[in-house]
């Protein structure tokens, strides 16, 4: 059970049961997927920069392409001339892939071993500071790597609305509550990552 304040996966589980009106899905993130301009100029990338490895792919897929693996999540590269012009800008509110680690300092040393170009970014919550990195893949996708552990996941009130909504976990500021600040795990970089999405609409 998470302290006081705080959710774990158990409580989440239990609160979308009734949100969604039937029982939660037994899922997890198997894998994300790429088009990309060159398959293997990608793979040198995850492969070098990002440390993921590279896995046995069905050889009756009829798409060229190559599978990694690490951090227990897939990454799919699909060989495409149909690839998304890579962007010049690194646009922190773009679609994004995000690693959560615990050594934001060795990341940024093996960024600039490998010349990757990155915007840092810095979160100021009360008491609390999360750092980001964000960077562009071979062909434009951006990733982020931060330390998002430093800022738990606490539970949100409910809704202001007069409708009774049921409550949701969400992230939210931790000024005015006394709660322990979650310390970030001593492990190295980079297979203490996790992952985690963020989406951006087309206006």
């Amino acid at each position: 059970m998470a302290s006081t304040g705080e959710i774990d996966p158990e409580e989440i589980e239990r609160r979308a049961s009734p949100s969604l009106g039937r029982a939660s899905l037994p899922l997890h993130v198997n894998h994300v997927a790429f088009a990309c301009k060159s398959v293997p100029e990608s793979v040198k990338f995850y492969e070098d920069v990002l440390g993921f490895v590279v896995i046995k792919r069905p050889d009756s897929l009829p798409i060229k392409g190559a599978w990694l693996f690490n951090y227990g999540v897939g990454i799919h590269l699909l060989q495409s001339d149909k690839a998304p012009k890579k962007k010049s800008e690194i646009d922190p509110t773009d679609n994004h892939l995000s690693f959560e680690c615990s050594d934001m300092e060795l990341v940024e040393s093996k960024l600039k071993e490998k010349n990757v170009e990155y915007k840092p970014q810095v979160i100021q919550e009360g008491s609390i500071t999360v750092n980001q990195l964000f960077f562009h893949d071979p062909d434009g996708y951006m990733v982020e790597i931060c330390n998002c552990q430093n800022l738990p996941p606490v539970a949100a009130g409910r809704s202001l609305c007069s409708q009774n909504l049921p409550v949701v976990a969400a992230r939210r500021s931790l000024c005015s509550q006394n709660l322990p600040v979650v310390p970030a795990e001593l492990s190295l970089y980079p297979p203490r990552c996790f992952l985690s999405f963020y989406m951006k609409k087309n206006p």
